[in-house]
């Protein structure tokens, strides 16, 4: 089996393949075709889950897990009010419950799917479908992981049967809605950047445009943990929320496609993405998810709204912490020994270093790196966002999140002692924003 570096070598090569070809006109529908289908023959779920005939000029393809929703009419009607691509689009809904969920949820599922149904007969045609596929997972393996690897590979399917035999998957939640510019964003950021593999999406929580109510910490936090990483440099400083993020059938293929974990399925499936080649952040649109308190995973958005509500208060790793990290980034993009990264380090991160065993990870890296830049790649794919959590956790100075995003502005150089809630959202906002327009380094 091919390591992540090397499928990220094939990948590229043959992107810039692609590339060229697409300039002169000439058709890269077989390859990407054999891709697919070597793909769902060894590594999809099962048959095709959509009898409907393909769009010729099927170009995207959204997909959206839905257990135990009330509506997604608020969803569909977003994306239908959005400016359609330069092509078909389709929504495909997994609408899942666990065999053992109660009889009640069976049935609000089959409400959905007839509501997914009676929208696609009075507003479906050519170019923009919503399929409903219900389906009853076993209570071992069912969760938002398989859930969304269900609807994706079904989209890596219904894209190898167009007439370009591939395109773009993105993702979303049922809670969601858009604005007016995703489609074509989408296929705008896509289209301009031919070796992206795939992006992040900027959003907005509702009711989260100031950092007074629960789901505005949430967001503040969410935010504030990213600019922070991105602050001191780490190269994967990038939000993995599952319900903002887009690829493409290619690059979803090329990483094995999605997981099957039942919480953090977003997060590891984004970080091979950032593995395999050029990933980026989108920001011409954005997907609104809704702000709402949820029991089905151990940790994210509804965790973190239900521990607000219960202890008033969220609390987020305070700056000090991303801050010790800095030498250690350095000193591996400057190339420096094993023992020289532990001695330029303070004593607590080389405890916390020595205990995830550091030189002998790092040792093993070198044996296997033949430049700098494969180095830090492998560096960075080793010391990813988990490994910032644990250092961050057992680091264990956490403070209130709007004192933490407030330092973290002071230390970029903005004015935050005075700022108001809402306009500490804002700030945070306007950073996200901007990303990709600058490299702000504390």
């Amino acid at each position: 089996m091919k390591s992540p570096q090397a499928r990220s070598v094939a990948v590229l090569s043959w992107m810039d393949k692609r590339a060229m070809l697409q300039a002169s006109g000439v058709a890269v529908a077989g390859p990407l075709r054999y891709q697919a289908r070597r793909y769902l023959t060894k590594q999809a779920c099962g048959d095709a889950l959509v009898q409907a005939p393909v769009p010729r000029d099927l170009t995207v393809v959204a997909t959206v897990p839905c257990h135990d929703e009330p509506t997604i009419l608020p969803l569909l009607e977003s994306l239908w009010r959005a400016a359609p691509p330069a092509g078909a689009f389709e929504v495909l809904l997994l609408i899942n419950a666990r065999a053992s969920d109660p009889r009640a949820v069976h049935q609000r599922n089959q409400q959905l799917l007839d509501q997914a149904r009676d929208f696609d007969a009075a507003c479906g045609d050519g170019g923009r479908r919503v399929h409903g596929i219900l389906a009853n997972l076993a209570d071992r393996q069912a969760g938002v992981g398989l859930a969304r690897k269900l609807a994706m590979d079904e989209a890596v399917r219904r894209l190898a049967g167009s007439r370009a035999g591939g395109g773009l998957i993105c993702a979303l939640d049922a809670d969601c809605r858009v604005d007016p510019s995703y489609w074509r964003a989408l296929t705008s950021h896509f289209r301009d950047h031919p070796r992206s593999v795939g992006a992040s999406i900027y959003f907005e929580h509702d009711d989260a445009h100031t950092a007074a109510t629960p789901i505005g910490r949430y967001e503040l936090y969410m935010r504030y943990c990213r600019n922070a990483l991105r602050a001191i440099g780490h190269p994967h400083a990038y939000h993995t929320i599952g319900s903002a993020m887009a690829t493409t059938s290619q690059a979803y293929c090329a990483v094995g496609g999605m997981n099957r974990r039942q919480a953090g399925e977003d997060f590891y499936f984004l970080k091979k993405l950032m593995l395999l080649g050029e990933f980026h952040d989108m920001t011409a649109t954005t997907v609104r998810p809704d702000g709402r308190l949820s029991t089905r995973t151990p940790f994210g958005t509804g965790r973190a709204l239900r521990a607000h509500v219960h202890e008033g208060a969220l609390r987020a790793p305070g700056l000090d912490g991303f801050q010790l990290l800095q030498p250690l980034f350095e000193g591996v993009r400057t190339g420096d020994s094993t023992a020289g990264l532990l001695a330029g380090v303070d004593p607590r991160l080389r405890e916390f270093l020595i205990s995830k065993r550091c030189a002998v990870r790092l040792a093993e890296i070198r044996a296997n790196t033949a430049s700098p830049a494969t180095y830090c790649q492998r560096f960075f794919a080793w010391f990813d966002g988990l490994k910032v959590r644990q250092w961050l956790n057992h680091r264990a100075e956490w403070v209130s999140v709007t004192a933490a995003a407030r330092q973290l502005l002071a230390e970029l150089g903005m004015e935050s002692a005075s700022l108001t809630d809402e306009q500490l959202a804002r700030a945070f906002r306007e950073l996200d924003r901007s990303a990709g327009l600058g490299d702000p380094r504390i």
